[in-house]
């Protein structure tokens, strides 16, 4: 037989058992069997066997592993196993340099080089003192972002496998980038943008030339709209919606939509449709959750059962195979093993290869044989299926095969390498064996079977009965130890204690006081049983029995006089154990958390209970310490009830409707999930915990997952009422709904729709842009610079000072930087030379560098192109410069003004094609205004000038290109204002703090670094709604460059500086990158939601495929009016509809039935009614589209009216007089001829100040 030997064994305490978890499953992620990696195997002792010396199943673990991975937490000091197993590895082959440290807490792991010692040595355990000659280095996970544990672990996979760290990370970050999911955290004002959108009524903007192009932006931004509203509570359905959107619209509001869905649920990996005329049964994970197996059943059929299997990363389906019928369930064990139970044909090992699904028998059928295809119900021959318990590397299965007379139980365990054991074998009729007691974290297993209680140990594959005490078989199990002993509850005043020597198993009975009604065992340091019990009694006494340790909870006002349960008035005094040393305790409808052995001084929320003599000094510390959770558990009906719902690892779940909350959800009761810590929190009474100890909180709209350890939230948005909700033990989650594609999220690891390079912990200075206009480019690098010009032609130019850099030129073909010695050079793709004539005279302090615009450039292309180099030299006495310094001329000159007002150049640019110059004239008066200005131009073009004249001292003003907007600062406030009927109008405010930019399609592009945050907001100027609002991270190491925002295939890139944490000043670029490109967003929602709509779509990017229906405008394709104007109407279209109609203003252009249902096959005629509004006039209502909902939305209708001969039409008379509108712009009340039939497209809503008339259609035949 070959020895199993392991790639690393993990040493750790038993309450770093979770980290530990997380450590095993990231480095066993970094093999990738595709490419010819054997699998990283990591020995992790769940079963932590603590009794005496280390066993001998852990040594064999210990000398077959290579590499010895060290869990250092704050108690790990104390932990003498851990002691053990450093000491045995170490003398039994082991190196130093393998063993790996790795922090799980916030701990001084510093290095002393004095001593060549642990700087803090009681924090190390001392196997690992004297053990390095140099400072040791160790992994931190301690501060390490949850999700990032197989990063920061890279360098264990590459030293033990002994490969480069480089090629690892390069590896890591391509098959990142191949899943990544760009999707972002969107505020919920979005929301109310499209609503707005919704709300305005496209269809008012309808003129008649331009009708075709107006329907579909009408149903684009409706589309838009309801995926804005869906993405509250269904990703998916939105994103269904946004990309039907898209193919009708790829409008900024569209576009902005498709970021907003994307966002909808930051934790989507995937959805991916279920075969069709199938619904969505069940989900399953392995254990590393990197496989998900979704069960879908025909619903012609029920019988008729599939089993998919997809990559979580990816969602690519690596197999897929029908089923047996009858499953009662599949777990899956590995990605290539798995095992199911049929009631019809048994148990069957799954084992997958290449894509191939084989299915073995697991156990033999009895001689009748297994159940026929079509048998019906369950006949006397059947295959009883218990569920599974999951062990470690495996699955402990229970099956019986036969029937009432010859019915064979087995019980086999079942390895993840698809190894199958047969540990017992059992004639009985009976149907199951019965799994009391769980304790997979020890690797052992209580058993009830029909020769009495017995021990299963998985790890060694054996059975062993239970000696002493009889077993009830209606034992209640509440707590078990990391050595495999038991604890439960046999009566009301008596508990029964499985304990484990050299010998076996032995049970014992534990009999207490009559008014003892709650007990718990109590454990050491290590989580083991001491023998000793933990009591409850009916007085709310608290105690150690036989200690003289107590204290008192409450009083005794809980219980009716007698002895009888049923006679308590309210819950059941119960005593349950959350860790080492603390337990929760009901008593009446009150709630504590007790620790036994306290840290002092105590956490907020704890306070002291004095045990034994209180009468003794307060400064002891062996008191216990108590909090009392401040929620009441009233609830009817609970006399004499166990309050306990559910408990796993440190947190327990307490059932009952509780008072002192305020939250109308939870009027009709709910539960209270109560942790070690003394927390506590009201959650939904269908929480549960879900694999791995995470809670699942669930509501008709939403689930709440809570993950292990520190609480972390994640919404699951879709998830009604009848939603199946899935958890791996790695915190996967899949949420099937029926007929709906199923969606995976992960409760860890958000990703956002932006990217940004990051150049963490560099040593010197990275290239870093510090100027660009249009395709030319200057980069700052270690030892000079580097230019790339818009010919292709790039230059490195060394200089011996890069960060005297002081100017760059405005078409970024050239710069000014100060030389070692401080004197001026001008530096350019062809060399460096001097500026002695920007040489700083004898009574200047200091002095700035700056190109201006030549003299008339507001009149001139070419004054504007002509940038002139000046030194402004200050004396230090005042702001303004004494001297102003031509740099080439060396003669001196006056500052540029306006209006006779000094200028502040606020942004210049010149480019190929044109350029912008932007400045603030700032007032010489105290009665002049701050003039702000724009001049743009094109080639020789003369140049535009825009201008706003404002009574506030402006900090700075930021123009959006097409000078449509501008952002005004005045330092308390950035005010946005749009250009707009001939006049600036204020259109939002918006705080000081940050940096300002726009987009070249006008979004206004918000950045605010500070040593608490890292803020990125992007907002229309229009209406200040905010369409993304994001935490970049990476804190007090970003800058704003100042640099343009530029569009480059398909994403808006903002160039940002990174600030190293290591060397000093040093900066390099870090691009922040959004897509905005209509095909990009596409990909991206089509990356996360493998569904139908995204045939044909390229994930992650553009698509090769045919774009999206662009069908020509109907009116341009619409048959003359002579040739159509007698055809047929539909069955049930009003007559009054018939032939085509065109308004007087543009012939050519007509509007039809035919056409338009040519168009939109599925348009409806909703109603037809007398108006309301217009006496003798006849409304209608068409319906161009459904929604995914089979309804049709207000965006989504048309409106007629339908005038005939005689009946007169005046805006003014009946909407301003009448109905006290302003004004009707635009009134067409002249294009009326009251003499012929008009037909009139209505708005949905009006959205203007004044009534928004429309122009009336003539039929082409009248």
């Amino acid at each position: 037989m070959v020895l199993d030997s392991y790639d690393a064994f993990i040493s750790h305490r038993s309450t770093s058992k979770a980290q530990a978890r997380r450590v095993k499953a990231a480095l066993e992620r970094f093999a990738q069997p595709k490419k010819g990696d054997e699998p990283f195997r990591v020995y992790l002792d769940e079963s932590s066997l603590r009794v005496g010396d280390l066993t001998t199943e852990i040594e064999t673990g210990l000398q077959r592993s290579r590499a010895l991975i060290v869990l250092i937490a704050r108690d790990t000091v104390g932990s003498r196993w851990v002691e053990l197993e450093v000491r045995y590895w170490l003398s039994h082959g082991g190196s130093p340099d393998r063993l790996f440290m790795v922090r799980v807490d916030d701990i001084d792991l510093s290095w002393n080089e004095t001593s060549a010692d642990w700087a803090h040595p009681d924090l190390v355990p001392s196997a690992l003192h004297g053990l390095f000659s140099r400072e040791q280095k160790f992994i931190d996970l301690a501060s390490a972002a949850k999700g990032a544990e197989r990063t920061a672990l890279a360098p264990v996979f590459a030293a033990v496998r002994e490969r480069p760290i480089e090629s690892l990370l390069l590896e890591e970050a391509d098959r990142a980038r191949r899943r990544q999911r760009t999707i972002m955290v969107v505020a919920a004002t979005m929301s109310v943008f499209f609503l707005l959108a919704l709300a305005a009524g496209v269809w008012a903007l309808i003129s008649r030339n331009q009708a075709e192009a107006a329907t579909r932006e009408a149903l684009g931004q409706a589309n838009a709209a309801q995926a804005i509203l869906a993405s509250q509570t269904d990703p998916v359905q939105a994103a269904q919606y946004a990309l039907r959107a898209s193919e009708y619209s790829e409008s900024l509001p569209v576009r902005a939509a498709m970021l907003a869905v994307a966002g909808s649920s930051a934790n989507l990996i995937h959805s991916f449709d279920v075969p069709e005329g199938s619904s969505a049964d069940s989900a399953i994970f392995t254990p590393d959750g990197s496989i998900v197996g979704t069960i879908t059943r025909s619903s012609t059929d029920r019988d008729e059962t599939q089993l998919e299997l997809r990559e979580v990363e990816t969602a690519e389906v690596i197999a897929s195979t029908s089923l047996p019928h009858q499953i009662a369930w599949v777990r899956l064990l590995s990605d290539a093993v798995g095992v199911l139970c049929s009631y019809r044909t048994g148990t069957h090992l799954i084992q997958v290869d290449d894509g191939t699904v084989s299915f073995t028998d697991l156990d033999a059928q009895p001689d009748a044989g297994g159940l026929p295809d079509g048998a019906q119900g369950m006949p006397e021959t059947y295959s009883s299926c218990a569920e599974p318990v999951a062990v470690r590397d495996g699955l402990l299965v229970s099956t019986i095969n036969g029937n009432a007379t010859t019915g064979k139980q087995r019980l086999d365990l079942v390895r993840a390498s698809g190894y199958a054991t047969t540990l017992a074998t059992f004639d009985s009729p009976s149907r199951s064996l019965s799994f009391e007691a769980v304790a997979t974290g020890a690797g052992h297993v209580l058993v009830l079977d029909p020769t009495g209680a017995q021990i299963i140990d998985t790890a060694a594959g054996t059975i062993t009965p239970i000696s002493g005490a009889a077993v009830p078989t209606d034992i209640d199990i509440t707590d078990s130890d990391y050595k495999g002993e038991f604890f439960g509850k046999t009566d009301e005043h008596e508990w029964l204690l499985v304990r484990r020597d050299d010998s076996g198993f032995t049970a014992t009975s534990v009999s207490l006081d009559n008014t003892v009604w709650g007990a718990a065992p109590l454990v050491d340091a290590d989580g083991l049983f001491t023998g000793q019990v933990v009591a409850l009694d009916h007085g709310s006494v608290i105690s150690l029995p036989g200690s003289g340790k107590e204290y008192t909870l409450g009083d005794d006002r809980s219980r009716n006089t007698g002895a009888s349960s049923r006679q308590w008035n309210q819950y059941l005094p119960t005593l349950r154990r959350l860790d080492d040393a603390k337990y929760v305790a009901v008593f009446g409808s009150s709630v504590f958390v007790v620790d036994l052995n306290p840290s002092y001084p105590l956490e907020q929320g704890w306070g002291r209970a004095a045990v034994g003599d209180e009468s003794s000094d307060t400064s002891r510390t062996d008191d216990w310490a108590v909090v009392n959770v401040g929620v009441s558990l009233q609830s009817a009906g609970s006399q004499g009830m166990n309050p306990i719902a559910a408990t796993c690892g440190s947190d327990v779940l307490l059932q009952a409707s509780p008072t002192g909350f305020e939250e109308p959800a939870y009027a009709n009761g709910g539960k209270l999930l109560v942790r070690a810590n003394g927390t506590y929190r009201l959650v939904p009474d269908s929480t549960t915990f879900s694999a791995g100890c995470a809670v699942l909180e669930s509501t008709p709209a939403v689930a709440i997952l809570s993950t292990d350890p520190a609480d972390d939230q994640v919404l699951l948005p879709g998830v009604s009422a009848n939603a199946r909700v899935h958890v791996s033990e790695q915190g996967e989650v899949a949420v099937l709904r029926g007929e709906t594609p199923v969606a995976i999220f992960r409760s860890y690891s958000q990703s956002r729709a932006w990217s940004m390079e990051h150049h963490i912990n560099y040593t010197s200075l990275n290239p870093h842009t510090i100027g660009s206009s249009g395709e030319n480019t200057i980069r700052q690098t270690e030892g000079g610079f580097d230019f790339t010009q818009a010919d292709s032609s790039a230059a490195e130019i060394s200089f011996d000072n890069p960060d005297g850099w002081q100017a760059v030129s405005p078409d970024a073909t050239q710069l000014v930087a100060l030389d070692a010695a401080s004197e001026p050079q001008l530096v350019t793709a062809d060399g460096v030379r001097g500026l002695a004539a920007c040489a700083a005279k004898d009574d200047s302090t200091w002095q700035e560098f700056a190109w201006i615009p030549a003299d008339g450039y507001a009149e001139s292309a070419s004054s504007a192109r002509g940038a002139v180099l000046v030194s402004k030299q200050y004396d230090g006495a005042g702001d303004e410069p004494t001297t102003v310094v031509d740099c080439v001329t060396g003669e001196e000159r006056t500052e540029s003004t306006f209006a006779g007002q000094r200028l502040q150049l606020e942004r210049y640019e010149v480019r190929a094609d044109g350029g912008v110059i932007e400045t603030i004239a700032r007032p010489q008066d105290d009665d002049d205004p701050t003039i702000v200005t724009q001049i743009t131009w094109t080639g020789d073009k003369q140049p535009d000038t825009r201008t706003l004249s404002t009574s506030d001292a402006l900090n700075s003003a930021v123009w959006s290109q097409d000078g449509r907007f501008v952002v005004t600062d005045n330092g308390a406030t950035k005010t946005v204002q749009e250009w707009a009927d001939g006049q600036w109008q204020p259109r939002t405010a918006l705080a000081s703090a940050g940096t300002a930019q726009f987009s070249p399609d006008d979004l206004l592009v918000l950045t605010n670094f500070t040593s608490t945050q890292s803020a990125l907001s992007i907002v229309d100027p229009s209406t200040g709604h905010v369409i993304l609002s994001d935490d970049l991270g990476d804190t007090d190491y970003l800058r704003n460059s100042g640099l343009p925002i530029r569009v480059s295939d398909g994403n808006m890139v903002l160039q940002l500086w990174e600030k190293s944490d290591t060397a000093g000043s040093a900066l390099t670029d870090a691009p922040l990158t959004i897509p905005v490109d209509v095909d990009r967003l596409r990909g991206i929602l089509c990356e996360v939601n493998r569904i139908a709509i995204c045939d044909g779509i390229a994930i992650g990017g553009s698509s090769d495929a045919p774009r999206p229906s662009t069908t020509p405008n109907a009116m341009e394709t619409a048959p003359s009016p002579s040739a159509s104007a007698d055809a047929a109407l539909p069955a049930g279209w009003p007559d009054e509809l018939a032939g085509d109609w065109c308004p007087a203003s543009d012939p050519g252009s007509c509007f039809s039935v035919a056409s338009l249902l040519d168009e939109w096959p599925n348009t409806q005629l909703r109603y037809t009614d007398p108006s309301t509004e217009v006496d003798g006039t006849t409304d209608m209502t068409i319906c161009l589209d459904l929604d995914l909902e089979d309804s049709c939305t207000t965006s989504m209708s048309m409106y007629l009216r339908y005038f005939p001969v005689g009946v007169e039409w005046d805006c003014t008379a009946l909407e301003v007089e009448e109905h006290g509108w302003p004004d009707c712009y635009p009134d067409y009340t002249s294009s009326h001829d009251s003499s012929k039939p008009r037909l009139v497209v209505l708005p949905n809503h009006q959205h203007s100040t004044d009534y928004v008339d429309t122009e009336p259609m003539y039929r082409a035949t009248d």
